[in-house]
């Protein structure tokens, strides 16, 4: 029980001296930037674009220094706007799986004269955010795209990730990932 104490209190005293990570302030500037601008996205099935918000989230991932190699935009050619991405995020382990990480950029459709706010532009008002979306995966989206390439690019993590946006964000090991966009 007292090596637990010790324990316990040495990892808390070195927690304390542990620096904070030098682009908090930046990253989540980059954050509420790309979030702002998913949810000011419209996504609806009738008059939106996944695509559109899924080659935004792409040219953040390309800005960030992602190889084209690593984005995989997709479409169906009789759906042009519900595609999404498929990004690459190598990790150091090659013999460990694949971790898959998921968010859905859709939003069901929202009638403007059903909302109190334009449901497509984003308000921060007492602590709280208000539009389509807002809520629900965009943030989570948002959250993949500017947080994890710094761990990646950073080699910071042990597993690949990979994702796809659109009606799913997702990572998948590399077997997967060619049954998702076939044979080369």
């Amino acid at each position: 029980m007292k090596r637990f104490f010790v324990a316990t209190a040495a990892l808390a005293a070195f927690s304390a001296f542990a620096a904070p990570p030098q682009d908090t302030p930046a990253g989540e500037q980059r954050f509420r930037e790309l979030y702002k601008e998913l949810v000011e996205t419209n996504t609806s099935l009738s008059v939106g674009s996944c695509t559109l918000a899924a080659d935004r989230m792409a040219a953040r991932l390309k800005a960030a220094g992602f190889p084209d190699s690593d984005l995989h935009p997709f479409a169906a050619p009789d759906h042009p706007k519900e595609g999404g991405l498929v990004a690459i995020f190598p990790g150091k382990d090659p013999k460990l799986k694949a971790i898959l990480l998921l968010a859905h950029i859709d939003v069901v459709e929202a009638k403007r004269e059903d909302w109190t706010r334009d449901p497509f532009k984003l308000v921060e008002e007492n602590g709280y955010f208000y539009a389509r979306g807002s809520v629900d995966d965009k943030a989570e989206a948002a959250i993949w795209v500017v947080f994890k390439p710094s761990h990646a690019s950073n080699r910071v993590t042990q597993r690949s990730l990979a994702r796809s946006d659109g009606t799913a964000f997702a990572p998948v090991g590399e077997s997967a990932y060619a049954d998702l966009i076939g044979p080369e």
